[in-house]
């Protein structure tokens, strides 16, 4: 470890990446050629070990024998469980047992890190414990299909499985070009691109462009990066009085460019990784109704809909997207018990969000964050169900637009999201609760005063809406 760090010293100087952050980089870097030899290896069981040794060397280079025994004991404890536990128990046993290896990782990153960006086996853990808990509850909807098939959804019917043996377990959790930054997957459709299933006739598509392409936007974004942080510093927005010489629109321009370059970075990391697991085979989807290759296994994040926004919906769908998959399938709608016939309670929602929060550490700025996005989501649900009817015309499933009211139905929902998704995401980049406050001082609290008035419009609509029908 101490010879690689010394090795990558003058680069770390050269580039002002600090060292342990560039061996995160150039260990995804090197997930192209070896995910494009990964491609050739024609043993199922060889490919499997591929895997894992490469996994294996890349958690040592980033984070040394600690990071080993994290990552072997978490996960080895959860493996021992599936051999053990019935089905009906493993996804909530696997639940508390990562969350709590997990939060037990970010409490010691306070103490010893507080405030503080240092690279450690935590991301990995993360990127662990979405896998093995979307693992439990494929194990246990492979048995549940066996009496109740009505009760599982589709898509959770495609990803059901048994337990797999501990050759497949590791290689899926060690699957190198995703397991340091993300995203996630399911293990069916890893296993069946270990033994070439997964591509039709067994043939491996061209993944030329699928590579090339996040590769190219990986650069773009980094450049973006680099070129933005300097002019816009976010540590303005969390100094008092730092806003003062802005008019609020002024600081609002201000709190887009500077969070940014912030977005940029996830950007620049997902779509690394992105183009690292296209070339490796695994982000293959299928064709499309035109006969096209797809390719959005491992797509974790749609910039365009984040930074050009049609509603608040959009940004949570495309950000962080294979989270918000796990977020979706394996917390909230698991909190009713016929996911087919009912849709989940009201508090759902609150506590997917806070499983967000939780799942990112306990910064308090997390909480703040992810509780304000819950509200922005909750009111922007009951806006759309009162305004969007009255700028089109539906027919069935489709939706024919009123113009001009859909224009400007569309702008306004547009700036909306954007400056809701803004203010929000500050308090996640600020952390502590006192820089989070200094930054709402900042800004007048503008953005809790407008989603307290749109809550207050949205229940006086419901309101309004049930006088209406009692008149009926």
């Amino acid at each position: 470890m101490e010879s690689v760090d010394s090795a990558l010293t003058p680069l770390a100087d050269a580039t002002g990446f600090p060292v342990d952050q560039l061996k995160f980089v150039l260990c995804i870097l090197l997930c192209y050629p070896l995910g494009y030899t990964h491609r050739f290896v024609t043993d199922v069981r060889l490919r499997h070990l591929y895997s894992i040794i490469i996994g294996v060397t890349f958690l040592y280079v980033c984070f040394g024998l600690i990071g080993l025994f994290h990552f072997f004991l978490s996960s080895g404890v959860v493996y021992g469980l599936f051999q053990v536990l019935p089905s009906r128990k493993i996804p909530t046993v696997t639940f508390i047992i990562m969350f709590g290896y997990l939060s037990s990782l970010h409490i010691y990153r306070m103490v010893t890190d507080y405030m503080g960006w240092k690279m450690d086996v935590t991301a990995a853990i993360m990127v662990l414990l979405i896998k093995l808990t979307s693992l439990s509850y494929n194990i246990r909807d492979w048995v549940v299909m066996k009496d109740n098939p009505e009760i599982i959804l589709n898509e959770w019917k495609d990803n059901a499985c048994g337990v797999p043996s501990l050759l497949e377990y590791y290689s899926y959790v060690l699957f190198f070009p995703t397991m340091l930054s993300g995203p996630a997957f399911n293990l069916k459709p890893y296993l069946q691109y270990i033994d070439g299933s997964l591509f039709p006739d067994k043939q491996v598509p061209n993944a030329l462009y699928a590579t090339i392409k996040p590769f190219l936007w990986a650069l773009f974004f980094i450049v973006v990066m680099v070129v933005v942080a300097p002019k816009f510093p976010t540590e303005r927005m969390f100094t008092p009085g730092g806003m003062q010489e802005y008019s609020i629109l002024g600081s609002l321009v201000y709190l887009y460019f500077s969070l940014l370059p912030v977005r940029c970075q996830y950007y620049f990391i997902w779509k690394l990784a992105e183009g690292a697991g296209n070339l490796s085979g695994l982000g293959y989807t299928g064709k499309d109704k035109e006969g096209n290759d797809t390719w959005n296994r491992l797509n974790n994040v749609v910039p365009k809909s984040i930074e050009f926004p049609s509603s608040v919906r959009e940004i949570t769908i495309d950000w962080n997207v294979k989270t918000g998959d796990w977020l979706r399938n394996y917390v909230y709608m698991r909190q009713t018990d016929d996911p087919v016939k009912q849709q989940p309670p009201k508090h759902a929602l609150y506590l997917t969000n806070a499983s967000s929060a939780f799942w990112h550490g306990f910064y308090p700025g997390y909480y703040c964050s992810f509780i304000f996005a819950a509200f922005v989501v909750d009111i922007a649900r009951g806006l759309r169900a009162h305004f969007r009817p009255m700028v089109t015309i539906k027919n069935g499933k489709e939706e024919t637009p009123i113009q001009p009211q859909k224009k400007v139905y569309d702008a306004l929902g547009t700036l909306l999201s954007l400056l809701t998704f803004n203010y929000g995401q500050a308090s996640f980049v600020g952390l502590s609760l006192s820089r989070s406050f200094v930054f709402y001082n900042n800004f007048y609290w503008c953005g809790h005063i407008a989603t307290a008035f749109g809550w207050l419009l949205v229940f006086y609509l419901n309101s309004q809406k049930k006088r209406e029908t009692k008149k009926e």
